[in-house]
C-alpha cells in the first residue's frame, strides 16, 4: 500500500488521506491490487453480460417475450455470476459468504442497474433498431453501468473485509 506523510512527519495511507474516493483518483494512484481488482472485474462484468445477453436472446426466441420482460429474468442470474466472481477473485474473500453480504451487493447491484436498466428501456422503446438488436441497446447500458458499479463495489461492498487474502498479503 502506498504510504504518504503530512507536514507532521506522520505516515498516513491512502485510504486515511481520501475518505471519499474517487474512481480517477484511484486510477491515477493506482497499485497492483486496485489493477488487479479492476481486471478481474471487468472479466466477472463480461461473464455477467454474456449470460444476460444470452438469457435475454433465449428468452424472446424461445419463449416470445418482450426485451424487458427476459431482462427481468437473466438480470438475477448475471448478478449472482458477476458477484462469484468478484468475491472469490476479485476481492479474494476466503471467508463463507452471508446473506447480508449478497443483499448489500444486490442493493449495490440495483443502483448501478437501474441505470443500466433505464437506458436499455429508453433505448428499446424508442428505437426500431435497438427493437430489433436488444443485445446493442444492453451494450449501451452496461457501458454506462460499469464505471458506477466499480466505484459502488470498492466503496460499499467489499470495503474493508478483514478476512480477505488480499488485505492479508497487503499486511504482510
Amino acid at each position: 500500500m502506498r504510504m504518504f506523510v503530512k507536514k507532521t512527519g506522520k505516515a498516513a495511507t491512502r485510504q486515511n488521506r481520501y475518505p471519499l474516493k474517487i474512481l480517477m483518483l484511484d486510477l491515477i494512484l493506482i497499485n497492483n491490487d486496485k489493477i488487479k481488482k479492476l481486471t478481474v472485474f471487468l472479466i466477472a462484468g463480461t461473464a455477467g453480460f454474456c449470460t444476460e445477453a444470452i438469457l435475454i436472446r433465449v428468452g424472446i426466441s424461445v419463449s416470445g417475450v418482450d426485451p424487458i420482460t427476459a431482462r427481468a429474468f437473466s438480470f438475477p442470474v448475471a448478478v449472482l455470476v458477476t458477484w462469484y466472481v468478484n468475491r472469490t477473485y476479485g476481492y479474494r474473500i476466503s471467508a463463507p459468504p452471508t446473506i447480508g453480504e449478497l443483499v448489500k451487493y444486490f442493493k449495490t447491484n440495483f443502483i448501478s442497474q437501474s441505470v443500466n436498466l433505464s437506458i436499455f428501456a429508453f433505448l428499446t422503446w424508442r428505437s426500431p433498431f435497438f427493437q430489433r438488436l436488444p443485445e446493442l441497446a444492453l451494450v449501451v447500458g452496461t457501458s454506462v453501468s460499469i464505471v458506477l458499479s466499480f466505484l459502488l463495489y470498492d466503496l460499499f461492498v467489499f470495503k474493508n473485509l478483514p478476512d480477505t487474502k488480499a488485505n492479508k498479503e497487503q499486511r504482510r
